[in-house]
């Protein structure tokens, strides 16, 4: 494998994760039962055997510091494995909020200087996937090429945010379509790339003239030159960035476990994980079809349904289609019927959160949430015996007294005393 360092570009917020990103940014957000969605980057990044990496973080960016710390649960600590957390700063000469992808690269230029590796991988922390980057690595140092995209076959199926790709018979790239109206494109383009370093460090420049976008402001007058190859990648990857394809994305992990199998010992996922005492299923529960983290405490039924470390599930309560993150509280006899509940959530007694038709899309972000899944916000509070239906928003930090004490209809939005802050800040 050619010699490289990565940069991960994980400081990102998304108003298509509403209620979820209020309080981190994407990569920090929980994932697969156990995990948050930068692990996966970041065990590629050991797994492949890439030395060091640089993460680029600002959207929010506690949880994420906290959850990485010193690079130790990806073996990124120490004399010869580092991890670094290069955050905006204050310095003498001028300086800014990441204002793009390529300025983020840009105001940390001095790092990637530094390093001796001849090649930089430049990496999206949203993404859920397992690759080598080993080889990827090799096939562009052997094209000669100063950058290489990765590529999947789109199969008629074009997601949005990502460019529609036209290759030519030797996989050079021809032309790279952002956010393209039309799906008639063979491939698409994952946001992973592989730059020659003093090629990167020269194209950056553009940040001089307030050209801040690594994809419209480097890498596409590279294409133009004839200068980038695609790698082709064709296994499981998912983008974590909407809210529909996070929950899909983790159901799949329950229907078609093969795909990604995190827990695979010969490509293995690692995270920063908090030991928690075994969970518990009493007699009378019932649990199928789900992913159950430690500490949890279940003494009703769960189905189809991920559940974090420290969970508990009263008697007579169900948990269905559903993601729970940690340390959440159903109680007895409450429902949740496909719902995404953030951590340290109390649901209270006889509570039935997603109840009715899922075809009513959101009040005020229709196009995130209309596939009949309601979220929860981190550490609210749902009184005995309310009923919320299917595509609501119910914000973080919200005290029972802020949550009408009424039926919730399909596609509202509960922020309490407080406005919009809470659902996207």
């Amino acid at each position: 494998m050619e010699q490289a360092f990565a940069m991960i570009l994980a400081g990102g917020r998304s108003r298509h994760l509403p209620v979820l990103t209020a309080y981190r940014s994407i990569a920090a957000l929980p994932y697969g039962g156990r995990y948050r969605v930068i692990d996966f980057c970041l065990s590629n990044c050991m797994n492949s055997g890439i030395r060091d990496v640089g993460v680029l973080a600002q959207y929010n960016p506690a949880s994420l510091i906290s959850h990485i710390g010193n690079g130790a649960p990806w073996d990124l600590s120490g004399r010869r494995h580092r991890a670094f957390i290069l955050q905006p700063f204050r310095a003498r000469k001028e300086s800014n909020w990441y204002r793009g992808t390529a300025d983020a690269l840009w105001q940390n230029l001095r790092f990637i200087k530094t390093t001796s590796a001849d090649h930089v991988l430049v990496l999206s922390g949203d993404h859920i996937y397992k690759m080598d980057y080993g080889p990827l690595l090799d096939f562009h140092a052997a094209s000669g090429a100063d950058a290489t995209l990765v590529a999947k076959p789109t199969r008629g199926v074009l997601p949005r945010r990502f460019g529609g790709l036209v290759l030519d018979g030797r996989g050079s790239v021809k032309e790279l379509v952002e956010k393209p109206e039309t799906g008639e494109f063979d491939h698409f383009s994952l946001g992973i790339y592989a730059f020659r370093r003093e090629v990167l460090i020269e194209r950056l420049g553009i940040c001089r003239e307030k050209k801040y976008d690594i994809v419209f402001d480097v890498l596409m007058p590279l294409i133009s030159e004839g200068r980038v190859m695609a790698y082709q990648f064709d296994d499981f990857w998912a983008d974590v960035g909407w809210l529909e394809e996070y929950y899909k994305s983790s159901m799949e992990l329950i229907d078609r476990p093969g795909e990604l199998h995190p827990g695979n010992p010969a490509w293995p996922i690692c995270t920063r994980d908090p030991v928690r005492r075994p969970s518990y299923v009493g007699k009378a529960a019932s649990v199928k079809s789900s992913l159950v983290a430690g500490g949890c405490s279940i003494e009703g039924s769960v189905r189809s349904s991920l559940l974090f470390p420290g969970v508990r599930v009263d008697s007579g309560a169900t948990v269905e289609n559903s993601i729970v993150f940690s340390d959440t509280h159903v109680g007895e006899g409450a429902t949740l019927r496909s719902a995404i509940i953030d951590k340290e959530v109390a649901v209270g007694r006889g509570t039935f959160i997603g109840y009715g038709s899922p075809t009513c899309s959101n009040s005020q972000y229709p196009d995130s949430a209309s596939f009949g899944v309601s979220v929860v916000g981190k550490r609210t509070s749902i009184p005995d015996g309310v009923r919320i239906g299917r595509n609501c928003l119910i914000a973080s930090d919200l005290t029972e007294r802020e949550i009408p004490r009424r039926d919730i209809v399909c596609g509202e939005i509960i922020t309490g005393d407080s406005k919009w802050e809470r659902i996207l800040s």
